[in-house]
């Protein structure tokens, strides 16, 4: 037995496991989107299938077939899987077996279902990603994972760190590469990846001076105009934390924007509109192409890791394994 987050995933693995081009399916026209959704995709790479009609009471109209399967419900009916010759059973627990939402699972007579789903369906991995490991891990990782792994592919999901958690938990990924750490009890949170918080100021006479004379006159940073991340990104909460260290908040800077791109928050930074608080990674092109200058902050107060996070209780595919593993061995010896 294999528990999964629902019956929906329970079929798709089940479908996606069995079924090989020219294979043949037999529904119902009544079919749960669960299944039609699978066998549909299915269908593009060579699997057929025929709906059985229906009557409009819902009647099944099995003429074709010389026998008709009762419908059964785990938790409802007597399912005996040897006597019903059924090879996988699929089933969901907030139903006839009253469980919570969220609990599903499925039955196998044959376990070499599990490895055909491990070589085929486990190829494609869904992954979420924060603006830092998006923009700035992830061009340099995957070419790299590529040439040694090239039947492996990437769906790949922008967004802030949260909306990453929020959505590794509603199922929509199979792993997320973030900026702060998850406390979700649910979810497993690696950091793999040290970053550090530091200033970038525009290329003047004034902060070229400055940069002379480290580190970095905090008091500066209420008398300059700062342009800030958007709320609920890695690199807001980092900063955030690095005004709490001096007794200072964000309603004392005098604020000149609030960007979600880290990209036009450097480009507004070199134009002269003012400084701003980022990932040394992120700011590592424009100091080094020298359209911007770098100031370190305290070593206590910016820290900050990448996480790599996923459900704890997901079945991890091996190419999926394999990933994880390989974006912490690439970057065990950084930065």
């Amino acid at each position: 037995m294999v528990f999964t987050k629902n019956a929906t995933e329970s079929l798709n693995i089940l479908l996606k496991g069995f079924l090989k081009p020219c294979d043949h399916v037999l529904v119902s026209s009544m079919e749960h989107n669960a299944v039609m959704r699978p066998l549909v995709q299915l269908s593009r790479q060579g699997v057929s299938f025929t709906r059985i009609p229906c009557a409009q009471d819902g009647q099944l109209l099995p003429e074709s077939l010389p026998k008709l399967l009762k419908p059964q419900t785990a938790g409802t009916w007597p399912i005996h899987m040897e006597e019903m010759h059924i090879d996988a059973l699929a089933f969901t627990g907030h139903k006839g077996l009253s469980g919570p939402q969220g609990i599903g699972g499925f039955l196998l007579r044959w376990d070499g279902l599990l490895r055909h789903w491990d070589r085929q369906a486990g190829q494609i991995i869904r992954l979420g990603a924060s603006t830092i490991p998006s923009a700035y891990i992830l061009p340099e990782l995957l070419p790299a994972y590529g040439k040694e792994h090239p039947g492996t592919y990437f769906s790949i999901h922008q967004s802030n760190s949260q909306d990453i958690i929020n959505r590794l938990l509603r199922g929509d990924f199979d792993m997320g590469l973030i900026g702060m750490e998850s406390t979700e009890a649910s979810l497993s949170c690696i950091p793999f990846y040290e970053d550090r918080m530091v200033i970038i100021t525009p290329v003047n006479d004034n902060f070229l001076s400055l940069s002379q004379h480290e580190p970095f006159p905090l008091e500066l940073l209420t008398r300059t105009p700062v342009i800030l991340r958007e709320k609920h990104s890695g690199s807001r909460k980092s900063a955030d934390r690095f005004l709490e260290s001096l007794g200072s908040r964000e309603e004392n800077l005098q604020a000149a924007a609030r960007i979600n791109d880290q990209e036009a928050i450097k480009n507004l930074v070199a134009q002269g509109l003012g400084i701003s608080i980022l990932s040394e990674r992120a700011a590592r092109n424009f100091v080094n192409e020298k359209r911007v200058l770098v100031f370190q902050l305290p070593e206590t107060a910016v820290r900050r890791s990448l996480y790599l996070i996923y459900p704890k209780h997901y079945m991890l595919s091996r190419s999926l394994q394999g990933f994880m593993n390989y974006i912490l061995r690439f970057y065990s010896k950084d930065p």
